[in-house]
C-alpha cells in the first residue's frame, strides 16, 4: 500500500534559497515550468514523499544544477517497507499555490533533467496518478551516470481508455529499494532533478470518446480494436509485463475467433505483476442483469502457460466503489476476494468462477460496479510468456 507524507525538509537553510536568477513561470509558448526548484515553496514543500524514500534536499552545488542556482537532491534509500519502494509524487494541481495542470490531455509530455551521481545505472519508474485513486502503468527510464534528459510521454488516446484525463493529480517517480542491497543512507545513490516542465500539445486535442461495445455474454474476446488496450499491466517493482494482441504465436492458437493476448515478461516477474481491466468496461457489461439468478452463470476465461515451469494465476475481484488495487480501503471478504488457478505447462486451461460465489462474498457485489484483474506469481524467469483469451460469462449447464 502506498502511504505518502507531505515532505518536510529538515534543512539548515541560508539566504541562498531565494537567491540567484529566478526562472520564468513559463519557459516558452510550448512549455510550462512545473518545478524549477529555485523556490522552497511550492517546489519542495509540495512534494509527496513515501515514508521509506530516504531524503530530499535543496542542492546549490553548481555541478548538479542544470540551470538557475538550485536543484533537488534525492537520496534514494528505502528500508521501512520492502514491498513499498521509494517514491515521490509531483502534484499538477494546488489551489493554495494557484496552479492547475490537471487536464493531462493538454500536454504531450513531462520533461526534466536528472543527474545520476552514482557510478552505475539507476532505474527510474514513473507513472501518472489520478484523483479517483487510479494510476497509469509504470514506465521505466534507465538513468546513466551524469546528466540525463528524461521525457515522460502522454499517450492520451490509450490513457483515455482507463482514466479521466481532465483530473490527473500528478506524476509519480519511483526507485529501487537500496537499503536491501547493502547501502546506508550515506552511501545510497543520489539523483539530482532540475527543470521539470510540461510540454504543451501543438494541436487542439480532444480525447476521443471511449466506444466500448461488447456482445452478449462477452467480457473481452480481443477481437475488437479497443480490446488491445483494455487490460492495463502493472507491477510494484518494475517487472511490468508486455502485452500484445496476436493471431498465433509459437504454435499457440486462440481458443475462439482469430485473436488472443500474449503476456510476456522480458525481465521475469515480481512485485505483484498483474493485468487490470479498464474501470470503464464493467459498467457496460452490467452484471446486475444476473443478480437474481447468480447460480445460473459463471465467469470464465482461457489461459495458456508458455513459461518454462508450472505456476499459478490469481483472479481478483474488487467492489464497493474501489476501481484499482492496491488501495488502503480494500479488505478480504469485505470488498475484495481472489481465487488461485494452477497452470501446467503448454496447454490451455479454462478458469471458471460461478457468479453465485462472487455474490456470496457480499450481498451488494453484483448490485454495484465491481472490477477484475489477474495476478501472476513472482519469480517467473526472464522470457516467460502466457496467452489469454475469451473472457466471458457462461450459462451453467
Amino acid at each position: 500500500m502506498k502511504r505518502f507524507l507531505v515532505l518536510l525538509l529538515a534543512l539548515f537553510v541560508t539566504a541562498s534559497l531565494g537567491a540567484g536568477c529566478k526562472k520564468e513561470e513559463t519557459a516558452g509558448a510550448d512549455t510550462v515550468v512545473l518545478r524549477d526548484f529555485e523556490r522552497y515553496d511550492p517546489d519542495f514543500m509540495g512534494l509527496q514523499m513515501s515514508v521509506n524514500f530516504g531524503k530530499i534536499e535543496v542542492n546549490t552545488d553548481e555541478r548538479f544544477v542544470k540551470s538557475g542556482s538550485q536543484s533537488a537532491k534525492l537520496t534514494v534509500y528505502g528500508g521501512y517497507y520492502y514491498n513499498d519502494p521509494p517514491e515521490v509524487g509531483i502534484p499538477f494541481y494546488s489551489t493554495s499555490k494557484g496552479y492547475n495542470y490537471r487536464e493531462l490531455s493538454g500536454f504531450s509530455a513531462v520533461r526534466m533533467s536528472a543527474y545520476n551521481a552514482a557510478d552505475f545505472d539507476v532505474p527510474l519508474y514513473w507513472n501518472f496518478t489520478f484523483f479517483d485513486g487510479q494510476s497509469s502503468p509504470v514506465e521505466t527510464v534507465v538513468l546513466k551516470s551524469g546528466w540525463n534528459d528524461v521525457e515522460m510521454a502522454v499517450d492520451a488516446d490509450t490513457l483515455n481508455m482507463f482514466y479521466d484525463l481532465e483530473n490527473c493529480s500528478g506524476v509519480r517517480l519511483g526507485f529501487d529499494d537500496y537499503s536491501v542491497q547493502g547501502y546506508t543512507l550515506e552511501t545510497a545513490p543520489a539523483i539530482y532533478l532540475d527543470d521539470m516542465e510540461l510540454v504543451r500539445r501543438h494541436d487542439d486535442y480532444s480525447a476521443p470518446a471511449v466506444d466500448i461495445v461488447v456482445d452478449p455474454f462477452e467480457i473481452c474476446s480481443f477481437e475488437k480494436a479497443y480490446q488491445a488496450h483494455i487490460l492495463k499491466p502493472a507491477s510494484e517493482k518494475g517487472f511490468i509485463p508486455n502485452t500484445e494482441v496476436v493471431s498465433s504465436d509459437n504454435g499457440v492458437l486462440p481458443t475462439q475467433g482469430e485473436k488472443m493476448m500474449k503476456v510476456s515478461f522480458p525481465k521475469g516477474s515480481g512485485g505483484y505483476a498483474r493485468l487490470s481491466f479498464s474501470s470503464k468496461l464493467f459498467p457496460i457489461i452490467d452484471f446486475t442483469q444476473f443478480k437474481d439468478h447468480p447460480e445460473d452463470y459463471k465467469i470464465a476465461y482461457d489461459v495458456y502457460n508458455a513459461a518454462p515451469l508450472s505456476t499459478n494465476i490469481a483472479t481478483y475481484y474488487i467492489w464497493g466503489g474501489i476501481k484499482e488495487w492496491p488501495n488502503a480501503s480494500l479488505a478480504w471478504g469485505v470488498n475484495m476476494e481472489a481465487t488461485n488457478t494452477a497452470l501446467p505447462q503448454n496447454e490451455w486451461i479454462t478458469y471458471e468462477m460461478p457468479l453465485s460465489t462472487i455474490y456470496g462474498w457480499n450481498k451488494s457485489t453484483l448490485e454495484s460496479e465491481f472490477h477484475m484483474f489477474v495476478m501472476f506469481d513472482d519469480g517467473l524467469p526472464a522470457g516467460s510468456s502466457f496467452y489469454l483469451d475469451n473472457f466471458r460469462i457462461v450459462k451453467c449447464a
